[in-house]
């Protein structure tokens, strides 16, 4: 790895989408996704902070985030550089209630759950926004056996 100077100050990403959560601006936490090379495939990480200046072996890479990305088969992380031109997306906290969730040990042991994975994605509940509720006792999929019903033939 080429050495660095790092700091925690902000970084603008201009291509990042400012929908929903979203911002425009990257700092140490936040969870970003990213194109990798600015048109290949989508990554996401951890900022870790901002690359403030770095050795002449190489681009200048001044500027750019120091984010831990996750690999794609999500049993390992890596140190990556990106570009803020290349971010598409940044959120102030990672989906830790949604990947709690999904790498739980409460998952499909019948066909009914199944069905009722089903109905929460189609009900919108499969969200890290929305995750925490998925029990609640008045979402349709769990009060109304009709709705879930709906999606079996």
């Amino acid at each position: 790895m080429r050495k660095a100077r790092f700091d925690l100050k902000q970084v603008v990403c201009r291509n990042s989408s400012c929908l929903g959560y979203s911002s425009n601006i990257a700092r140490s936490g936040y969870w970003i996704t990213y194109r990798q090379g600015g048109t290949g495939d989508v990554r996401a990480a951890r900022v870790m902070g901002r690359i403030a200046e770095t050795d002449r072996d190489g681009e200048d890479c001044s500027g750019w985030v120091i984010a831990m990305k996750l690999n794609a088969d999500l049993r390992s992380t890596f140190i990556v550089w990106i570009n803020p031109e290349w971010i598409t997306d940044c959120y102030e906290t990672p989906p830790a209630d949604l990947l709690a969730w999904i790498a739980g040990d409460a998952w499909v042991k019948n066909k009914c759950d199944i069905v009722r994975l089903v109905a929460m994605a189609e009900h919108g509940t499969t969200s890290n926004t929305y995750i925490g509720n998925r029990d609640n006792p008045d979402q349709a999929y769990n009060a109304r056996p009709e709705y879930m019903a709906q999606f079996v033939l």
